[in-house]
């Protein structure tokens, strides 16, 4: 994932305006990142910190930053420096000087002294920033705590407001569609087929609820819907295992499975993908379908 983002878009289309959320790293396979930030390694709820000085956006959060006004005219300044002299015998002498510059007019921005937060759900703890809504805060200040946690852990998650993973997904820079508000796969398999299977018949949505809540049932780190040659089909990223799985409304499809560079692959069409056989595995879908998918999940 990229260290920095420039729009807050996607997250803003998956929480909606007015749900509370928080952007958020798993502690567990990220120790390193969260003592590096500035945390002890006890990982104890409720500590909190400004994360520790990593880049240009935790130094501004830290220490703020000088903003230089070249639209307005330059100023004669005195600043006290450190120089050196030489007097009339030919010997050097250094010391503080006062010198006197020509430059523009620096205003000082504040230090926005964002904290880290070490939260917990019962089963497994986090880092998270400040309570969000969109119906509150501007984009940038969203956008700010995004890059925060890039810089600081080169990811981030978005937990709602009782810390569960939002809608099951993980944020993801893919060219996927991430699932919009409202369809939480986990829960409302129904809904969800309903909507990426509108023209099948009933039969067939359910035998596209079975193949999708089964993939499901493992558990994924994020789901997205495709577009371009991958249009209709679903993505589960199981990223501790290094796989996502491709599966189709499409009767009678198969279902894909890749590994590696997925956000390159993502970006090819499917004919692309099928003709040089990207995929790591290709599973018909027959009566062994699903212990195909067991296999390797589990």
């Amino acid at each position: 994932m990229s260290k920095q983002i420039r729009s807050v878009k996607s997250i803003r289309e998956l929480v909606g305006e007015e749900k509370g959320f928080r952007i958020a790293i798993e502690i567990e396979g990220n120790e390193e990142g969260v003592i590096k930030a500035g945390f002890e390694t006890s990982f104890t709820l409720g500590d909190a910190i400004v994360p520790a000085k990593l880049g240009k956006f935790t130094a501004f959060n830290a220490d703020g930053r000088e903003v230089v006004r070249k639209d307005l005219p330059k100023e004669s300044v005195s600043r006290m420096v450190w120089g050196a002299s030489r007097d009339w015998h030919g010997n050097i002498h250094t010391g503080l000087r006062r010198r006197t510059f020509e430059m523009y007019p620096r205003e000082w921005e504040a230090a926005p002294e964002e904290h880290f937060y070490i939260a917990g759900d019962g089963a497994k703890k986090y880092v998270v920033s400040r309570g969000l809504s969109f119906s509150k805060n501007s984009e940038q200040e969203v956008l700010f705590l995004v890059n925060l946690f890039l810089e600081t852990f080169g990811d981030y998650i978005v937990l709602d407001e009782k810390l569960a993973n939002f809608n099951g997904v993980k944020i993801k820079k893919l060219n996927w569609a991430i699932l919009p508000e409202g369809e939480h796969p986990f829960e409302r398999v129904e809904s969800f087929v309903d909507k990426i299977a509108s023209d099948m018949s009933d039969g067939d949505k359910k035998v596209v609820g079975y193949r999708i809540s089964t993939i499901l049932s493992h558990k994924p780190d994020f789901v997205a819907v495709g577009r371009g040659g991958f249009h209709g089909y679903v993505v589960m990223g199981f990223a501790k295992k290094n796989l996502f799985v491709l599966e189709s409304p499409i009767f009678g499809n198969a279902t894909y499975v890749f590994d590696g560079e997925w956000e390159d692959v993502s970006k090819l069409t499917k004919k692309q993908i099928l003709t040089n056989q990207l995929h790591k595995f290709r599973f018909v879908h027959s009566s062994k379908w699903r212990a195909d998918i067991r296999q390797i999940l589990m």
